[in-house]
């Protein structure tokens, strides 16, 4: 089922509503399902309003003496239920109607009038994550053992449970991307197992610290001394790199560098924009002036003698490529030469734009670089001496766009390089007679 922008799906008075395949509702969209049970055995992704009445199961098998899985839940928009919600467990104790749920929470609004079970069955593994804005449970959340319970971070706001859970399985905080300070997670008493695991990339950050404040509120500060250790580790330029992140993520609210990993996962991320940019910047003599240059005058340099005016165009085209480098070029030369008494002179300019792409696992960096060189150039023959001059103005551009993919950061620059000159040659002609034997 796939609900576009701006419809809406409505069953009313059902004693039974099974999905075994995938539930799309989009932006503006609207799905009310009004039935005593609730089946979904695949998948939903809610970007709309979902209205449910009656007990909703998401226990991933798709009928009896099928083999256990896990139905997988994402919510983005808002999401109501009359009723209780089973994430994982067992619709029927006989023919192993059983299986496991992930609910996922993604800054959307879930709002429960019943419980909310988290349980997992045949060996499947259900778990509630709540990356940004909240869930409110009005009677309580279970969370059972062999189950998780994940806070995690959505725009810097960690998720939130409205309501009382009683853990008897895991609770972790997914810290990556959360802002600095304070957190209440649990609004309501939380018993059981009260221990929350702190994680910073699936790991125990040795850069924040992090502490417990009571009942399901955590604090997050930078373990200063932890990190200027580790930024003295670093090469000079994977440290300007790191530093630059940070600085880039320290608005308000105050969000740190530090919270998404440890110093192998910074090290790897510093190191990998820092080939991204060395990876474009070898193809920058391509578009360089000096490079134009050359490509340019030679050829009037040493073509011979010609008619009295000729006129040239010349395109061109090329490519630089790698496993995650494409550099692709294209440009054209112009060139109009006329003969006259014993000069020779042309006049010329090129022009060569590229758009180079740098593509790793966690950045994406593009250069954008244009050049145009304009010029003269004289060829004087004397009686026996040969006389040049060459005038010429060049300008390069360079418009930079580094994606940072783990926080959507965006850096961008603009540099450019102009230059002005002039070159003379004076020379005595001197030709070899061609000797045969």
């Amino acid at each position: 089922m796939n609900l576009t922008q701006g419809s809406s799906f409505t069953i009313k008075n059902a004693d039974l509503f099974i999905s075994n395949g995938n539930i799309n509702i989009e932006n503006q969209a609207t799905l009310d399902i009004d039935s005593t049970n609730i089946r979904l055995h695949t998948s939903l992704s809610n970007k709309g309003i979902l209205n449910l009445k009656g007990d909703l199961w998401a226990i991933g098998t798709e009928g009896v003496l099928t083999s256990p899985s896990t139905t997988i839940i994402e919510n983005y928009g808002i999401l109501n239920l009359v009723g209780n919600f089973h994430n994982g467990g067992t619709l029927n104790t006989i023919y192993k109607e059983e299986g496991a749920g992930k609910l996922l929470n993604y800054g959307g609004s879930i709002t429960i009038t019943g419980n909310l079970i988290n349980q997992s069955e045949g060996g499947q593994h259900s778990s509630v994550q709540i990356y940004g804005g909240s869930i409110k449970v009005d009677g309580g959340m279970t969370n059972a053992t062999d189950s998780t319970l994940i806070f995690g971070s959505y725009n810097g706001k960690l998720g939130q449970l409205i309501g009382n859970v009683n853990n008897q399985g895991e609770i972790q905080v997914d810290i990556a991307g959360a802002s600095l300070g304070s957190h209440q997670l649990i609004t309501g008493t939380l018993s059981g197992n009260t221990n929350l695991e702190i994680l910073a990339g699936g790991s125990k950050s040795e850069f924040i610290n992090s502490s417990t404040q009571g009942n399901g509120s955590i604090k997050l500060e930078k373990n200063t001394q932890a990190i200027d250790t580790f930024l003295y580790s670093l090469e000079q330029n994977q440290n300007s790199v790191i530093t630059a992140l940070e600085q880039n993520l320290n608005q308000t609210p105050v969000q740190s560098l530090y919270t998404y990993g440890d110093r192998a996962f910074l090290t790897n991320l510093s190191s990998h924009i820092s080939t991204s940019a060395n990876a474009l910047s070898t193809q920058a003599p391509s578009l360089s002036l000096w490079s134009i240059m050359q490509n340019t005058t030679l050829p009037l340099i040493y073509q011979p003698p010609m008619k009295r005016f000729s006129f040239g165009l010349s395109p061109f085209a090329a490519n630089a490529s790698s496993a995650n480098l494409s550099a692709p070029l294209y440009g054209t030369s112009l060139n109009a030469l006329l003969q006259l008494y014993n000069h020779q002179v042309s006049a010329f300019s090129t022009y060569a734009t590229s758009q180079s792409t740098n593509v790793s696992s966690s950045t994406q960096t593009q250069l954008d670089s244009n050049s145009l060189l304009i010029g003269i150039y004289d060829n004087i023959s004397l009686s026996k001496l040969e006389l040049t001059l060459l005038a010429y103005y060049g300008n390069t551009q360079h418009k930079s766009k580094r994606e940072v993919f783990f926080d959507t950061s965006t850096f961008q620059g603009k540099f450019s390089y102009n230059e002005l000159g002039v070159q003379s040659t004076l020379g005595y002609p001197y030709r070899l007679s061609k000797i045969v034997f």
